[in-house]
């Protein structure tokens, strides 16, 4: 069988180790260590040369058993950084669960005709310790070898089991190190991206930690509050925010559901105990004094793990949402409005009464006192003229109710439209 590994092609006649039962998963162990082909650490190198002190061998490594190769991530004594793992001694180690040792490499079938037996390397003596995962996967080796033929004492066996445990933690703590960079760098960007949305929101944000203390202010909040963020941070915000009166009622009303004395910056977030959102409507106090009825809608800030801390509040000016309100009725009332004109239109109903029914709704929908409907139409000159369709006065009845009347007759005709608007009592 010819192999090709980093030294080119060799020709084996050994057969290579069969496969462990779980290899898939135990390279899917390796492979999420994110390990192979990195650089050399010294940490790695240390625990190389104290095996090779210890086991008084000149060659001393830190195999990993790959797909189709052994990658050495610490080397003593040999000077290439992979070999194919079909001539792997490794490979064999990794099968078991304790060291293999091979006093003379020459007597033992499976590597009597090895190329690192019988080549230029002539390894007659091999001593290896699994490197096991914390789930139970053998990964590579702990291994030492010599050019002549020997056996390890038990105290040296029990050291290289010691330095291949080392071996794990140092690949289990340079796992959890770069977990660590990559959360820590994800955290600082997710942050930077929180901190840049509530900044440039259009809305009021206001961000506390768990004890209510403010930790963000954004420029909405300030626009609508009259304070500068820098004032406000570090400040208890219900308490500081909102109006104390108010405040006490709200306080007033938990204490009564607790059995005890609830203060107001409290109640606010006992309102908050068993719900992630909460909606309410409060009176925030402006800095020159002024008043502003907001809604609120506060949310509970957790981390990765499901654990709070801290309240995001989006704060709405009420004077605006009920507007807002107001003028979407108003909007849907006169689209009702126009679809009902238009149904009578298709239905075939006179034009003028049509017109004065059309005015007199919108008139009473939008509160309007004077209204007129007006139609293009052309003299026998071909110039344009506003021809009225219907024009409506709003007069107050006995009972002080509106009453819609015609100004005039339809089909008043004015040549500019300013004459038109002149013409309103």
């Amino acid at each position: 069988m010819v192999v090709e590994g980093s030294c080119g092609k060799i020709k084996v006649g050994m057969e290579p180790a069969p496969l462990p039962p779980n290899e898939s998963a135990r390279q899917r162990a390796l492979d999420d260590l994110l390990i192979l082909d990195t650089p050399d650490e010294q940490e790695f190198d240390d625990i190389t040369a104290l095996a090779s002190f210890v086991c008084q061998t000149p060659m001393a490594l830190i195999s990993l058993v790959d797909h189709e190769r052994q990658w050495f991530k610490s080397r003593l004594g040999v000077g290439v950084t992979e070999l194919p793992r079909a001539i792997s001694v490794c490979g064999h180690t990794i099968l078991g669960d304790d060291i293999l040792e091979v006093p003379d490499t020459l007597a033992d079938q499976r590597f009597v005709d090895n190329p690192l037996v019988v080549g230029e390397t002539q390894i007659r003596f091999y001593a290896g310790m699994p490197l096991h995962t914390a789930d139970h996967h053998n990964i590579g080796t702990l291994c030492v070898a010599d050019r002549q033929p020997r056996q390890l004492s038990e105290e040296q066996k029990s050291a290289l089991r010691c330095l291949a445990r080392q071996v794990v933690r140092l690949f289990d703590l340079r796992s959890r190190t770069r977990r660590e960079q990559d959360l820590r760098r994800k955290l600082s960007s997710e942050t930077e991206l929180n901190r840049a949305t509530i900044a440039y929101a259009g809305v009021p944000i206001i961000t506390t930690d768990l004890q209510g203390i403010i930790r963000s202010f954004n420029p909405a909040a300030e626009e609508m509050l009259g304070c500068g963020a820098a004032e406000m941070i570090g400040r208890a915000a219900v308490e500081t925010l909102q109006d104390p009166d108010e405040l006490q009622h709200l306080a007033d009303k938990i204490s009564a559901e607790v059995g005890r004395t609830v203060g107001g910056g409290e109640a606010l977030v006992w309102s908050l105990r068993d719900r992630e959102l909460l909606t309410t409507e409060a009176t925030y106090l402006r800095k020159d004094g002024g008043r502003v009825p907001v809604l609120l809608t506060i949310s509970k800030l957790q981390g990765e793990a499901g654990q709070p801390f801290g309240y995001l509040a989006v704060v709405r000016d009420l004077t605006t949402v009920r507007r807002e309100e107001r003028e979407a009725l108003l909007a849907a009332r006169v689209k009702d409005v126009s679809r009902s004109a238009q149904e009578d239109f298709i239905a075939g109903r006179e034009t003028a009464a049509l017109m004065g029914s059309l005015l007199a709704r919108i008139m009473e929908v939008t509160g309007s006192d004077y209204g007129f409907v007006v139609e293009v139409a052309r003299d026998a000159g071909g110039q344009h003229r506003l021809r009225e369709a219907a024009e409506f006065n709003a007069v107050r009845g006995e009972q002080g109710g509106r009453i819609f009347g015609p100004s005039r007759d339809a089909g008043f005709i004015r040549s500019q439209l300013e004459q038109l608007l002149a013409a309103a009592p």
